[in-house]
């Protein structure tokens, strides 16, 4: 290569070289700048560890965190990623406990993130003690059999019917029962059997893991009672009687009882109440009525009994 080409490449090359390392040095300071961003995150407290002691309440769920972010880091700033976590310690009691959130219960992901506020300044837990209690197991049930069905509750079976429940101290004294998972009876019309979980809040555990309940949920006909008024009594007779009868009353009332869903639509005109006085003779007598009537359906008290006269 000729001397005068290769010091023009050369001189040429400088500036271009100086040109790329100025856009990197840009690049660089572009993305060294920071810019502020507000989140607000959920705050996590434990209680003292190795004790007998739980939070039952807190004064605030999130924190409000004011941030200086690099722009280049930008994009990995989220609220999964930044976190409030706070442990209790030298507590040995129930009751209200104070502290005031620092930059070490901050969780942050790597890079030079700065906090420049937190808030609220001061959080408020109350502390109780953790025990174990038995509580009875109750089914939690929605909805309605089929129309003319029923739960029988008296015959609810449960395996098992009580539990062993860890919780605060305060909260278990005011229940008097652990409910399941809710099982929906709408529209059933046969008894049937499922495995349900125990329903359970956040701070409540069973003390055997994973418990499931054995439960039979008896489903029947309802049964009713509805009473008909005047009903008229008809007369059976051999069609060669020549005499004429009487009877007395001539109307009855009575009631009857049966499947609910039966005896909604059951009318008077559905139901026969006669005597049969082909096989009597002159005189007088007392006959029990006789009636006809649905299936399933019966007399709800006894035979009421009607004077007959033959003439």
């Amino acid at each position: 290569m000729k001397p005068n080409l290769k010091r023009r490449l050369t001189a040429l090359a400088l500036p271009i070289i100086s040109l790329v390392i100025a856009v990197i040095l840009w690049f660089y300071a572009v993305g060294e700048q920071s810019i502020e961003v507000t989140l607000s995150v959920p705050l996590k407290v434990d209680p003292p560890s190795g004790g007998r002691m739980t939070v039952l309440s807190s004064s605030i769920e999130n924190v409000g965190l004011r941030l200086s972010v690099p722009r280049n880091i930008l994009s990995v700033i989220s609220q999964d990623l930044v976190q409030a976590y706070h442990q209790i310690k030298g507590v040995d009691k129930a009751g209200e406990y104070n502290f005031a959130l620092e930059e070490r219960d901050i969780i942050l992901p790597p890079g030079n993130i700065r906090i420049l506020n937190i808030y609220p300044e001061s959080v408020t837990v109350t502390l109780d003690e953790l025990i174990v209690q038995k509580l009875p197991i109750r089914v939690s049930l929605e909805g309605e059999p089929a129309h003319g069905f029923l739960i029988d509750d008296k015959k609810i079976e449960l395996n098992p019917n009580a539990a062993l429940i860890e919780g605060p101290k305060a909260k278990l004294g005011k229940l008097d029962a652990i409910l399941t998972e809710t099982l929906d009876v709408v529209g059933r019309m046969r008894s049937f059997r499922r495995k349900v979980a125990l329903k359970l809040d956040p701070d409540l555990r069973s003390i055997t893991r994973n418990l499931t309940v054995d439960v039979f949920v008896p489903i029947r006909r309802e049964y009713s009672v509805i009473v008909f008024h005047d009903i008229p009594v008809k007369v059976l007779k051999d069609s060669k009687m020549a005499f004429g009868v009487s009877v007395q009353p001539e109307q009855v009332s009575f009631a009857v009882n049966g499947p609910k869903g039966v005896l909604d639509n059951l009318k008077p005109q559905d139901i026969l109440a006669f005597v049969d006085v082909s096989a009597l003779e002159k005189g007088e007598h007392d006959l029990p009525l006789q009636f006809k009537l649905p299936d399933e359906v019966r007399l709800n008290h006894d035979t009421p009994v009607v004077k007959v006269k033959v003439e």
